[in-house]
């Protein structure tokens, strides 16, 4: 990279778009001889201005990340003033929905703009109003001869819209229409549901099929040379279809969307909380794991820090286990910070964490971390205060196996608690 993208070589001052400038995305630091940028909490494409993009890979391996995206169900952060073209895998990742309709519906707008694909098809009629070439010998033959004075057997060629790559894409539409018309009702949905039915009209005249029927390895065969433009929206359609996902290890696509970022710290506390529960059903049916952000008065495990007093600030813990008795009355017993760092509790996470003990006066405390690179998951007791015991897990997102990560991470949380 060229220090002069980057930096204004007469000033000095940074040459940084608008979006980035105080986004917390990354930080940038410029002096005589170097330029260094610290990543933030984010991953993904980030246009730092019209000449250079930033990629900020995961820690995970990019098989890994899409469990995690998926469990964690957040949406990711758009940056509309860029555009990116991404690739397609063969797992599907959600929470995209918006991006996806936007997209598709400006890849039909060019579609029909540019033409539909269709193809040529022979017919063939007996007719008093003959089009076409006439079929001398079927006339003679099997008309006349059987005393059918009166009609001529004709064959043309005539144009067919209703191709499968066309049949693809309405349908993509049409479940796209169906997800917002399930959803509740407000401006940005119904000028979204406008914008699918002005799509869908450029498609009128193609049938629709259900998603079994469609042959999907075919479709792409299929387009001439010509309609090159069909394969961003064939490629969208594949995604709203849930048939392929997002590729984010891939530096070449054909996918139109906005740069998209996710905040990597709070969809690892998502999966950590996810992965507990999952495995929790199995088996530790006496136990809650709930969401220290949410109070517990709306079902989650936050509280306020100080049990008497005027300072009304909160107690909001990753992770409170709470112990469900047969009345359904929720007790807390143990509270989990999550850090997505590979590294040791810092002095800092242990103070936080071991308020969260006074507070909640629970026996049982820990921070969750991300392994380091190699290194398998391990539990490790760190102290006791007096009052609670205090332990580290370091979780190994690099195992191809994820469940039986979280499995282990099931198990050795509520060991503690024996």
């Amino acid at each position: 990279m060229n220090r002069g993208e980057l930096l204004d070589l007469q000033t000095g001052s940074l040459l940084l778009s608008p979006h980035v400038i105080g986004s917390g995305y990354i930080r940038v630091q410029a002096d005589k001889d170097q330029i260094v940028i610290h990543a933030g909490p984010y991953i993904g494409l980030i246009p730092l201005n019209d000449y250079v993009t930033l990629e900020i890979v995961p820690r995970v391996p990019i098989t890994n990340l899409v469990r995690i995206l998926a469990a964690s169900g957040r949406a990711p952060q758009r940056l509309p003033e860029s555009l990116h073209t991404y690739a397609t895998q063969a797992v599907p990742v959600g929470q995209i929905r918006d991006e996806l309709a936007n997209a598709l519906i400006r890849q039909v707008q060019l579609i029909g703009a540019s033409g539909l694909h269709y193809i040529y098809e022979t017919r063939k009629e007996d007719t008093s109003f003959p089009r076409g070439r006439i079929l001398l010998n079927e006339t003679i033959t099997r008309l006349l001869a059987k005393g059918k004075r009166y009609l001529i057997s004709t064959a043309r060629f005539e144009r067919n819209i209703d191709t499968s790559p066309n049949q693809l894409l309405k349908l993509a539409l049409l479940v796209l229409a169906g997800t917002y018309q399930t959803g509740n009702k407000n401006g940005l949905v119904n000028k979204q549901l406008g914008a699918i039915r002005d799509s869908l009209a450029v498609f009128s005249g193609v049938t629709t099929l259900a998603t079994h029927n469609l042959r999907l390895s075919t479709v792409f065969r299929k387009l001439p040379p010509t309609r090159e433009y069909y394969q961003p929206a064939l490629e969208l359609a594949q995604l709203i279809l849930g048939t392929r996902g997002l590729d984010f290890d891939s530096t070449e696509g054909s996918v139109p969307l906005p740069s998209m970022l996710w905040k990597m710290d709070d969809i690892f506390e998502d999966y950590v909380r996810w992965g507990l529960r999952q495995h929790l059903l199995e088996a530790l049916t006496k136990y809650e794991v709930a969401d220290g952000n949410v109070d517990q008065q709306q079902g989650g495990g936050g509280k306020r820090l100080f049990v008497n007093g005027p300072d009304s600030r909160m107690a909001n813990p990753d992770i409170v286990i709470m112990e469900v008795d047969r009345h359904a009355l929720r007790r807390p017993v143990a509270v989990f910070d999550v850090k997505y760092k590979p590294k040791k509790p810092e002095r800092d996470d242990l103070n936080q964490i071991l308020a969260y003990a006074l507070s909640y006066q629970v026996p049982v405390v820990g921070i969750i971390s991300l392994a380091e690179t190699g290194k398998p998951s391990k539990l490790t007791f760190m102290g006791e205060t007096g009052m609670a015991k205090v332990y580290h897990y370091a979780l190994q997102l690099g195992n191809s196996d994820l469940a039986s990560e979280e499995a282990a991470l099931t198990e050795a949380v509520f060991s503690l608690l024996a």
